[in-house]
């Protein structure tokens, strides 16, 4: 295991430390960020990427979006989505490739990793449709949220590959304290897993987005209510057997959280439900 977070830190800023992985969603989000994305040219790249499109279709086709037929087509899954989603979305299912360069030695379950995604994009994105909050710069859509909820954990999988060592040790002993993986981490490391999230974005050309759903799924003070809407869905998968651990930690809503208990197990039990994002 590395001994110190210095060691971590220049494992998760190496480029050749890192999962090598198809780097169409990288391609995608840039195209989208240019002036005029050519409908043609988004076609190409995610058509020539079978996960990607699978990944589009099935999150333009979820029951998150009222569709009353499937989407069958690249250009629908663009239609229904919208450029911005499609970034988000885009940067999430990247974390599928991820997961299928899993390391030997790691005690990461990879079908755990994609239902805790799962399951907090999905409570995620309803509890801020709950809210009727608009998208702007600072807060996030109900899609960005299904994409943020792919991605909050995805810190633990990098771990997971550059040192399954270090990730079994955190793993073992959060579970032994009864407490979360995040917890853990930072008490071993001394900072938070967060910190390590600016490195890995740069090392693999990712977007602003992917350093931004890491910082916020971990902060003591959420800046917006949609980042609020993650970190309540995240807490809240760990406390009822959801989360990226095999154990239950304990859960307090906040007494200045827009949601009553009772309507939040509602609403769990319906994003339990629904067709996920991520598949394992």
């Amino acid at each position: 295991m590395p001994a110190t977070f210095t060691e971590l830190q220049h494992l998760f800023g190496s480029a050749t430390a890192l999962p090598q992985i198809a780097d169409s969603p990288l391609r995608l989000a840039e195209l989208l960020d240019s002036s005029d994305p050519s409908p043609a040219k988004i076609d190409d790249i995610v058509l020539n990427d079978p996960a990607l499109t699978a990944g589009l279709i099935r999150a333009a086709s979820s029951a998150l979006y009222a569709r009353q037929k499937q989407v069958t087509t690249v250009r629908e899954a663009v239609a229904v989505l919208g450029f911005r989603s499609l970034k988000s979305l885009s940067i999430a299912l990247w974390t599928n490739a991820l997961m299928s360069c899993g390391r030997p030695g790691s005690i990461l379950d990879i079908h755990r990793f994609a239902a805790n995604g799962n399951f907090v994009g999905s409570l995620a994105s309803q509890l801020v449709t709950e809210l009727h909050i608009s998208p702007t710069d600072g807060e996030w859509s109900a899609e960005e949220l299904l994409a943020a909820g792919a991605l909050h954990n995805v810190l633990f999988g990098l771990l997971s590959y550059v040192a399954p060592d270090a990730f079994n040790d955190v793993y073992k002993l959060a579970e032994s304290h009864n407490t979360s993986l995040d917890q853990t981490f930072s008490m071993m490391f001394g900072y938070p897993i967060s910190d390590l999230a600016e490195r890995a974005a740069f090392a693999l050309a990712l977007p602003e987005f992917f350093t931004k759903v890491c910082v916020a799924a971990n902060a003591t003070e959420p800046e917006t209510t949609s980042h609020l809407c993650l970190q309540i869905a995240k807490q809240y998968a760990e406390s009822t057997g959801h989360g990226l651990a095999s154990w239950s930690t304990a859960f307090t809503l906040a007494d200045s959280s827009p949601f009553a208990e009772d309507h939040l197990a509602d609403l769990a039990s319906l994003a339990s439900q629904r067709q996920g994002l991520l598949a394992a």
